[in-house]
């Protein structure tokens, strides 16, 4: 047989995926047998074909005629089709057979496949009739429901409402159930999706349909109950119409409409392939459409400058120094514009002269530097939606609750003002969800958020017009029945908006403004501390357990929908970080706010610890700015590929400049009593730009100057974007020995993180600055695979120095506690191993700083970059060695001196962590867990040593920290 030669049936459209399971062994039993190239007499195999064949052909028409007799509707064209089959499997046997005889023959082999065509479409004729069944079966039982449907509008009794709704929910059971079936069956998306949300709309329009009804009937003079019911029936009736439409063959064929993205982010991705191609154009020395696609710039930085407009007038919620960054970088984008449109204007050549690399240069400067300012634009817009999500989906339920209340006691003119409130919150709803919507560059999220949306929409003024009825008939138990369900209904559907919301938003995007708000929300409150005003600080402790509830909900349902079960490890990671944060972090500080309180509440006069609650405040926000690197380090390492896999590509790289996470406004910054600055990622990022306007840190940023005016990172601190000296496409190219020990490196790295964040929150500060050493060695770890916060060698050279640094401050403190020590061999040990410290430090300082010289003098490429991380990472882990045993040797100093001192339990408490429970077999999972000798770096074996420790947290009489931040 030709190759050409396709066994399909003709003119048959396949639905169902049920018909095509049965139609495939057909096909692949027929093109076997046509595809036989035997030898004449040798047809054993040929002939089991045969009969195998002939067999199904049976099975389908018994099937056939099983179905003609239960569905009286298709008999006729059931048993017709079955005869069709029966007629040509007979022909394809005895066609078969003929072939078997000749295989070699081409007449007989082109008649085997005529015939073969003939029993596949009459199979298919067969499967179609049996699926007209099934669609008749579907469509009966929407009618069922539209009938029972039709009766519950016209019953005038609460009885025959119960009656009634009975027979509707035996009936709507049986749709919901062929529904779903159908479903999982038809192989269109979009009726799939379609029948999908019918039939949660149905399931979900079941009590409030009844109760809406019942309240209609019992109370026919009130119109907001015949709203009510006027809207639920719709609702069931739409959903009805919905499934049927489905099954209509023609409604069904129909392609799916179109995908699309957000049309803010599609506005800038428009933008930058424009400009991108502006830059083609110059290089290629086209003038020809420069002056064309120049005047089409301009248009796409006009439309940007209208979405600001929009966002400023629906950013309720939005920061003000946000919005004026956001104002600033529109108006540098304008006028980089027409610097741009001047150069083009000014120097445009004539037809095919080639331009002056000058005049070159100068525009593909120019347009690199609007590249970077759509970047930055697009995502402090971004920040400006988030903004007020963070606000607006905190505390959902409460303006329900206030106009709930007062309709449970009747007061009508109460709950009129409530109303109001509840429909603003709801029309904000709205317009934040098509704010966050325009941003959104996945057309499934942006779906599922439209379609939220439009439930929203529809049902909140259903809760305002069930509240009215109970406040006219507050005593009424069929109202409060209605108002309650009409709550539950509301609820869930401001939950699948959030959800929906939640899967649109950047999740770096919501953990950076999240920490805005909470530092806001704490410094507030600590301010309501000082004065002791009892309701501020209630107030605002609300606000601080909604940002901190919200946003442990959040990261917990990205990772759970980002996970699978191949990264447990980061799982568990992100779940004790959160634990951290919600049990220990919180718990302290609400503990510490209801002590205060209770002291207020007796005695208005009462003094009270006001650092202890600073230092409680401290934690929370370093609780939260902990979860937010766990999971932007986990995002990092499932984003970014090891360096040396094929599949890697060059826009794997993040595209956002490095000035990406902007300052906050300058008076979140300063201290009352001039003292250090937040411990959080969110204010480290505005030290070096306090007093710097931002349009002209922005100015030197596109410039090529300085990026530390818009908040340049710490080495500990989340980069999203950088334009990395150590890309991962060069990475590609390197020798397999460096490839070698980058991997070794990343393996080191990623055991580091996993025992850095077991190891909780500490108040000493000799473990403070161990720890804090640890984590400066992973961001160089991470420089080597072209990923983490440092973005050249430079970086990599400056963490050196910072260990060291870190390194003399750990001295300090240990010859501190061995001048206290009373055990003299204990004393000697730890002044000798302190001497290691200072030989290290003095080792990574030389070493780093003459790479550094050599690096500034002559350059470097890739190779020697990598180098240097390298010989830097190998020198500080014998560094983190001695850290390791001056930590255990302070642990074995401190309870010395505590023991001669006569004190039970030191202020600094250090317990052995009990050993973690082993199985005494090995699951079957942990084969693969075993580890090279040649992979296992003594960093690692430092963080297992400290992680031996576990340090008691400072209760509310404990001495508190010198530095306030209030």
């Amino acid at each position: 047989m030709a190759s050409g030669v396709q066994l399909r049936p003709r003119n048959i459209h396949v639905r169902t995926r049920s018909m095509e399971l049965s139609l495939q062994p057909f096909i692949d039993q027929v093109s076997t047998l046509v595809h036989k190239r035997q030898k004449a007499g040798k047809l054993y195999r040929s002939a089991t074909l045969v009969d195998s064949l002939d067999k199904a052909r049976k099975c389908f028409v018994a099937e056939g005629r099983k179905i003609a007799q239960l569905n009286r509707e298709v008999e006729r064209e059931m048993l017709i089709a079955c005869e069709g089959v029966e007629s040509a499997g007979l022909a394809t046997r005895d066609a078969a057979e003929h072939f078997m005889l000749d295989p070699c023959s081409s007449e007989k082999r082109s008649e085997l496949v005529e015939v073969a065509k003939e029993l596949l479409t009459s199979v298919a004729r067969l499967l179609l009739i049996a699926d007209t069944a099934d669609v008749n079966h579907l469509k009966s039982a929407a009618r069922s429901v539209n009938t029972w449907l039709y009766k519950l509008e016209r019953a005038i009794s609460p009885e025959e409402v119960v009656q009634l709704y009975q027979g509707y929910a035996i009936d709507l059971e049986n749709l919901l159930k062929l529904t779903t079936r159908r479903q999982m069956d038809v192989k269109s998306r979009w009726v799939s999706e379609k029948l999908a949300f019918a039939k949660v709309k149905l399931r979900r329009m079941g009590d409030i349909l009844s109760r809406s009804v019942k309240l209609h009937v019992q109370y026919p003079d009130i119109a907001s109950a015949k709203v009510n019911r006027d809207f639920t029936l719709s609702e069931a009736t739409q959903a009805v119409r919905s499934i049927t439409e489905c099954l209509d063959e023609d409604k069904a064929g129909r392609r799916s409409p179109p995908e699309e993205k957000g049309h803010t982010i599609a506005l800038f991705e428009d933008f930058q392939k424009d400009v991108e191609y502006l830059q083609v154009q110059v290089s290629a020395h086209n003038a020809d459409s420069l002056s064309s696609h120049v005047t089409s710039l301009g248009r796409k930085v006009t439309q940007i400058a209208d979405e600001t407009e929009f966002l400023f007038s629906c950013g309720e919620s939005t920061r003000k120094f946000r919005l004026e960054q956001v104002s600033a970088a529109l108006s540098e984008i304008k006028r980089t514009f027409k610097d741009l449109e001047h150069s083009l204007r000014q120097n445009l050549p004539k037809r095919n002269s080639p331009q002056s690399e000058s005049v070159k240069a100068l525009i593909l400067s120019k347009t690199a530097e609007l590249i970077k300012l759509s970047r930055y634009i697009k995502v402090e817009m971004s920040r400006c939606a988030v903004d007020d999500v963070c606000d607006l989906f905190s505390d959902v339920d409460m303006p329900l609750i206030a106009m709930v209340e007062p309709a449970k006691s009747g007061h009508r003119k109460e709950v009129e003002q409530r109303a109001r409130t509840f429909r603003s919150q709801a029309e904000m709803f709205l317009q934040v969800a098509k704010m966050v919507g325009s941003f959104s560059s996945s057309p499934q999220s942006l779906k599922a958020l439209r379609v939220a949306t439009k439930d929203v929409q529809f049902s909140y003024t259903q809760v305002i017009n069930a509240a009215r009825s109970v406040a006219i008939h507050p005593k009424s138990v069929t109202a409060r029945k209605n108002l309650e369900s009409f709550e539950d209904f509301w609820m869930h559907q401001v939950k699948e908006l959030t959800f929906a919301v939640d899967d649109v938003i950047d999740i770096d995007d919501f953990l950076v403004v999240s920490e805005y708000h909470l530092l806001e929300e704490l410094k507030s409150s600590m301010m309501a501390v000082q004065v002791g005003n009892p309701d501020t600080m209630d107030m605002h402790l609300a606000n601080v357990k909604g940002i901190v509830s919200r946003l442990c909900d959040v990261v917990l349902a990205e990772i759970s929908r980002a996970m699978d079960e191949k990264q447990d490890e980061y799982a568990k990671t992100m779940e004790n970080s959160v634990s951290c944060l919600q049990e220990i972090a919180m718990s302290q500080y609400i503990s510490c706010i209801d002590e205060i309180l209770d002291q207020l509440s007796d005695n208005a006069e009462a003094l009270f610890d006001e650092r202890q609650c600073s230092q409680k405040a401290r934690a929370v926000l370093h609780g939260v700015k902990r979860v937010r690197q766990a999971v932007q380090s986990v995002r990092t390492d499932l984003l970014v590929p090891d360096p040396d896999e094929d599949y890697l590509d060059d826009d794997i790289e993040p595209d956002l400049p490095d000035f990406d996470l902007p300052p906050p406004p300058p008076d979140m910054l300063e201290e009352a009593n001039g003292g250090g600055a937040w411990e959080g990622g969110a204010t480290e990022a505005g030290r070096s730009s306090e007093n710097k306007p931002f349009s002209s840190s922005l100015q030197e940023v596109t410039r090529g100057g300085s990026s530390s005016s818009l908040g340049k990172q710490h080495s500990r601190t989340f980069v999203r974007d950088v334009d990395r000296h150590v890309s991962p496409s060069e990475l590609r190219n390197l020798p397999e020995e460096q490839k070698q020990q980058i991997k070794a490196l990343e393996d080191e790295k990623r055991q580091l993180e996993r025992e850095v964040d077991k190891f909780g929150e500490v108040n000493h500060d000799i473990v403070v600055i161990a720890k804090d050493m640890c984590m400066m060695m992973v961001d160089m770890s991470d420089f080597t695979r072209g990923a983490g916060p440092l973005k050249s060698s430079m970086d990599v050279f400056d963490t050196a120095q910072e260990i060291a640094r870190a390194g003399k401050q750990l001295n300090a403190l240990g010859r501190q506690v061995a001048k206290e020590c009373p055990d003299q061999s204990c004393k000697t040990d730890l002044l000798a191993y302190l001497e290691r410290i200072l030989l290290y430090c003095h080792q990574i300082r030389i070493t780093s700083q003459v790479k550094a010289d050599v690096t500034t003098l002559g350059g470097e490429k890739t190779s020697q970059a990598l180098e240097n991380a390298t010989t830097l990472v190998t020198a500080a882990k014998n560094l983190m060695n001695a850290v390791v045993m001056i930590v255990k040797l302070s642990h074995v100093a401190l309870n010395k001196i505590a023991k001669v001192r006569g004190v039970t339990e030191p202020s600094v408490a250090w317990k052995l962590r009990a050993p973690e429970k082993k199985p005494l077999i090995k699951g079957e999972g942990a084969q693969g867990n075993t580890f090279s000798k040649n992979t296992s770096f003594s960093t690692m074996k430092a963080m297992q040593s400290l992680e031996d420790y576990s340090y008691r947290p400072p209760s509310l009489t404990d001495e508190p920290e010198e530095d306030e931040w209030v």
